[in-house]
């Protein structure tokens, strides 16, 4: 037989209420935010290496 007890995994007396309820819409399983291009927006992107590889060749051989 177990005991379940009660124990704190993080103190939350500190967050935005927004924040609370938000961790608490997520354990009931909704959605925040359904549109994450909004949450997170992309300001500057870099291309992957072979990318940026193969954008220096372009180059040097003069095709752009």
């Amino acid at each position: 037989m177990s005991i379940l007890t009660n124990f704190l995994i993080a103190n939350l007396s500190d967050l935005h209420s927004s924040v609370i309820e938000g961790f608490k819409v997520t354990i009931k399983g909704g959605v925040i935010n359904k549109d994450i291009s909004k949450a997170f927006p992309i300001k500057r992107t870099l291309p992957h290496v072979h990318i940026a590889c193969i954008l220096q060749l372009v180059k040097k051989l003069k095709f752009i």
